[in-house]
């Protein structure tokens, strides 16, 4: 194999070493000028499921503030990737979220198959795809955890863990309210109120948030407006704080989604089921005007209970965390994005999901700290999926007489998971320290599934051909079948990490995850196919890093390099057109795959009035053996969803004016690099690399009000934020990103 990381090949080795040799220089001149500087605000996070200095934990973590998620106008998880070095999240409508670290992610979104970056509200996992892409309001923070995290977080969190915690409850009343209004009659409402009900014993919060806009694609040949929003959140906490050994806090939360249809466009010159070439006079270039024969929609309505328990023990602290979630989406769009009946694709999912983790910790003052306990889940996932062909196909005016007809696909997935774990680290020296830790995890998957053509052709031979339309003999039969799996798997880690100083820490780690195997996506060319099982996806992780706060901590420079083996790859391929002209997508298992590259991040508070950050992470994420469902040798390919280049920078300058009031102006680019949608890294259905610019100013008055002017991607740059190739990677249909959005924000803050 290649080594890239041999002293005369590493390009990365060579970039972080001189950017950390800048590091002091760049020290000493924040030293000289930044006397007056305040230090930069310490951020806290729970990555090893207690409370640490973001620069105390030994392997990758970024973290974004409250201060931050406010200024950047961050509102889904999508918009945290623009700031966060190593990770890729972009959505295809709000049911078919896309997270990757570090080139590890998952391409799916059906019943059948698992995320492989987790995601985690307040230490309750996420478990649905359907269920991950909601509003962000009234947080405390948004932690991003790089690596295999099976140790602590366990399953399905091979690539990384995404952490969203939510302000608690407080012993004082506080209010914050905020309107955002802007193009597209967007407009966005948020606030929450917090405070006693008994002071010190029983402590409440509430929040809220209501987003509405038009939608950026237009349907010009119905009138109709897509990518709209239409989103509703309420969030109620109760906690109870009158005891010195115990608490609680209850959570309600209620979400809710009614919006136009995801609304893609072809990037390619073939539509599904249509000659080839169909569209070569007539597409050109993104747009976002369209033409839909069909008018769809997205709806979704959730609800989570969760109640977390401390007690402090002898031994240490127990707590429980116990938590209940249902989520209902429903959708229908046209999927061949024309105005020609092609195909439109009918889904209804619904998911209930039950968790509960017991865990003890030791206290954080001895020279061993520990942390153990025992996770179940039981998940029950239905999903009707329909794929309707259209008047304008081949298969419809043989098959149908012309007329449209579908084909359904039902199935009912249940799954059981447990898990015991531990983890411990262990004070050799006030200098030195070594973690280790293990996870094993039993996940049980069972699912029932029918295939139903509708009476089209289900009793269809070559010897009986169905009628008058004798080409029904192509369409798939129906059937009825029920299969299940169970796996195992032991996930370790093992860290050491070294104080040089107060200020500066070196690590090194080694770490394990697991991603659960499952089962086919709709709809399966036949039987067999429906009852093939793909196995787990497996991960061997190296990283070694530095955390480090110099100038008197006004600047923060935090690098990584990582080597990450990839065992059973899990990967979704449109391979054609099956039986009955429903597309052949496949999900199945690549030998191997390897990621190697590295992070840094900067940031910098040189003057009072000025704070600077920058980003950049290098991937080089490649599929070492694969060959496809086609039989087509992927080996040496890009993986998908993994850009080689991503950067960021954020500059932020505040002018004091009279009395306490001041102007704020913030200013932010990002890149990224060409990122590829299938295993073959076809170009035409690939998005090149592209720039996004946004900025603000505010006006803060020094009392509760305080007002902005803001405006996001200022460029108007279109570009794929994902895209669905099928037919062999020979149709590729976009899901077109935001363009310029601008607007007027205004908030009341009392505390």
């Amino acid at each position: 194999m290649n080594n890239r990381y041999s002293p005369g090949n590493c390009v990365v080795c060579r970039i972080l070493a001189g950017l950390a040799s800048l590091a002091a220089p760049i020290a000493a001149n924040a030293q000289a000028a930044a006397s007056s500087a305040p230090p930069l605000e310490e951020i806290v996070v729970t990555a090893q499921k207690r409370e640490q200095r973001l620069q105390d934990v030994p392997f990758s973590v970024s973290a974004l503030s409250a201060d931050q998620i406010a200024a950047s106008g961050i509102t889904r998880l999508d918009d945290v990737a623009r700031y966060t070095p190593g990770l890729f999240f972009e959505t295809i409508g709000i049911g078919r979220p896309q997270a990757f670290i570090r080139g590890i992610g998952s391409a799916a979104f059906d019943a059948g198959s698992d995320p492989s970056v987790a995601l985690f509200v307040d230490e309750v996992y996420i478990a649905r795809f359907t269920g991950v892409t909601f509003d962000l309001f009234d947080l405390e923070r948004i932690e991003v955890l790089k690596g295999p995290q099976g140790t602590l977080f366990g399953r399905n969190a091979a690539g990384g863990a995404l952490h969203i915690v939510t302000r608690k409850p407080t012993n004082e009343f506080s209010a914050k309210f905020s309107a955002d209004v802007g193009n597209y009659d967007s407009m966005l409402l948020r606030g929450g109120i917090s405070g006693p009900l008994s002071r010190d014993t029983l402590l409440y919060r509430l929040s809220f948030a209501a987003k509405e806009s038009e939608g950026y694609i237009a349907n010009t040949a119905t009138g109709e407006r897509h990518q709209d929003d239409g989103s509703y959140g309420l969030r109620g906490q109760l906690q109870y704080t009158g005891s010195d050994v115990f608490d609680a806090t209850i959570t309600l939360e209620y979400g809710s989604d009614d919006i136009g249809m995801l609304a893609e466009q072809n990037v390619t010159d073939n539509v599904l089921f249509r000659p080839p070439g169909d569209l070569a006079d007539s597409r050109d270039g993104l747009s976002l005007d369209q033409q839909y024969n069909t008018d769809g929609f997205q709806e979704r309505d959730s609800t989570m209970l969760a109640a977390h328990l401390n007690w402090e023990t002898s031994l240490g602290t127990l707590t429980s965390i116990s938590a209940f979630r249902n989520n209902e989406f429903e959708e229908l769009h046209d999927l061949d994005s024309t105005a020609l009946d092609t195909l439109d694709r009918y889904a209804l999912e619904d998911g209930e999901t039950f968790s509960q983790e017991l865990r003890l910790a030791s206290g954080a003052d001895s020279a061993f700290n520990w942390v153990a306990g025992l996770y179940y889940l039981h998940e029950e996932t239905f999903r009707d999926e329909q794929w309707v062909l259209g008047s304008d196909t081949a298969f419809a005016l043989f098959m149908n007489g012309g007329q449209r007809f579908n084909l359904q696909d039902v199935i009912d997935v249940t799954t059981d998971s447990y898990a015991v774990f531990g983890q411990g680290t262990y004070a050799i020296s006030s200098q030195w320290n070594v973690t280790v830790g293990g996870r094993y995890s039993r996940d049980e998957k069972s699912a029932d599934r029918v295939l139903n053509n509708n009476g089209i052709g289900s009793q269809c031979t070559p010897a009986t051909p169905c009628g008058p339309f004798p080409f029904n003999v192509l369409l798939p039969a129906s059937f009825t079948t029920s299969f299940g799996r169970d796996w195992n798997s032991f996930d370790p880690q093992v860290t050491v990490d070294y104080r040089s100083s107060d200020d500066v820490m070196l690590y090194a780690t080694y770490r394990e995850g697991f991603k659960s195997g499952g089962f086919q996506p709709s709809i399966p060319a036949n039987e067999e196919r429906a009852s093939f099982i793909f196995d787990p996806e497996e991960v061997r992780s190296w990283e070694v890093g530095i955390k480090s706060e110099l100038a008197e901590r006004r600047l923060r420079f935090n690098a990584a390099l990582f080597y990450n083996r990839y065992e059973d790859l899990q990967f979704v391929t449109g391979t054609g057109v099956g039986a009955g002209g429903a597309p052949i997508v496949v999900t199945d298992n690549a030998a191997h795959a390897t990621s190697q590259g590295g992070e840094l991040e900067l940031l910098l508070q040189p003057a009072a009035n000025l704070l600077l950050s920058a980003g950049y992470s290098y991937v080089d994420a490649t599929i070492d053996e694969y060959v496809d469902d086609a039989g087509n040798d992927q080996s040496g390919k890009q993986v998908i969803r993994t850009p080689e280049h991503q950067a960021s920078t954020v500059g932020e300058y505040t002018l004091d004016l009279d009395g306490d009031s001041r102007v704020v102006l913030r200013g932010e680019w990002s890149y990224r690099s060409r990122v590829y949608f299938d295993p073959g890294n076809t170009l035409e259905t690939s998005q090149g690399g592209f720039s996004q610019f946004n900025a603000r100013l505010g006006f803060e008055t020094g009392g509760p009000w305080s007002f902005a002017l803001w405006g996001r991607n200022l460029g108007d740059e279109l570009y794929c934020q994902n895209t669905i190739t099928l037919s062999a990677s020979t149709v590729g249909v976009c899901h077109t990103g935001p363009p310029r959005t601008y607007g007027v924000s205004f908030s009341y803050t009392y505390e």
